[in-house]
């Protein structure tokens, strides 16, 4: 029942509050993308390299680079966890990763209940850039 102008500044009270974190299985598609270089995007594909980064300002920021998907979600889970209390966890993942997706609501329940918790498979114009097996976790922050 709100106008347009109080819509709009609720949304950009919203937007300072949201943190969104993505974990790409491998890097060539952000090669495809000009994100990273094809020798960069070589490399980390052959040494299992998972870029895990903070997406905000319409930018990427790496957070980590880590070997191993086992090491790669574990790594999500402590970056989500350290952005502090949240109202709202979204889970964003693409491809047949169940199990993984699974895992990261289990261990952020006790910061996010699982009824306060969406699952949110990627587009495939999105998943175009993320590849398949991306996971991420974005969180709307308490005020």
């Amino acid at each position: 029942g709100e106008g347009a102008q109080a819509v709009l500044a609720f949304m950009e009270k919203l937007r300072a509050r949201i943190k969104l974190y993505v974990m790409f299985d491998a890097l060539k598609n952000l090669r495809k993308g000009g994100r990273v270089s094809a020798l960069t995007a070589g490399l980390g594909d052959l040494m299992q390299i998972k870029l895990l980064v903070d997406i905000y300002d319409d930018e990427f920021h790496q957070v980590d680079k880590i070997r191993t998907r086992s090491r790669g979600i574990e790594r999500l889970i402590e970056v989500a966890r350290q952005a502090g209390p949240a109202d709202r966890l979204a889970v964003v993942y693409s491809g047949n990763i169940a199990q993984d997706v699974a895992l990261v609501q289990s261990r952020l329940a006790d910061i996010v209940p699982l009824e306060r918790q969406l699952l949110v498979e990627t587009t495939p114009g999105l998943g175009a850039h993320t590849g398949v097996a991306a996971l991420g976790a974005s969180l709307v922050r308490r005020m």
